[in-house]
């Protein structure tokens, strides 16, 4: 199977103290692993270097042209003043903006509608769930 990262004899040494020595790997899709140890042993160094986001070390760093690496820093650059739930909105940008719309939709079908109403619903939460291009039965009920 083709790998997705390879990490090749990855040496890398803060202030001349060996932090990671002889490191070899490689992860394959589908592949889960962890990485376990003290404090200061080099996990973190290991995951940026694994991400790209480490430059400053020796050895090779291989990736398949298919893969992406993301990561999440333990301690994220966050905006003063923004609640937990914003600042993770931030990072999930497009995703998030999908999530309020469709709560925006769900919230709507809850409250009387005329059929236009419904039906510029039904056209806008096609767009945010495909539960939504099924038919759909509507009732009327109460007096008009």
């Amino acid at each position: 199977m083709k790998h997705a990262i390879t990490l090749e004899n990855i040496q890398y040494s803060y202030a001349r103290t060996p932090v990671l020595q002889d490191i070899t790997f490689s992860v394959t899709p589908g592949d889960f692993f962890i990485v376990i140890g003290p404090n200061g042993s080099g996990k973190t160094t290991l995951m940026k270097i694994m991400a790209g986001l480490e430059k400053d070390y020796d050895g090779d760093r291989m990736m398949s042209g298919e893969v992406s690496v993301g990561y999440l820093p333990q301690e994220p650059d966050l905006t003063p003043g923004k609640t937990v739930r914003e600042a993770v909105s931030e990072g999930v940008g497009e995703i998030a903006d999908l999530l309020a719309e469709y709560d925006e939709i769900s919230n709507r079908f809850a409250e009387p509608m005329d059929d236009d109403e419904i039906a510029a619903i039904k056209k806008k939460a096609l767009k945010t769930d495909p539960i939504f291009q099924y038919p759909m039965q509507t009732e009327k009920t109460g007096t008009p």
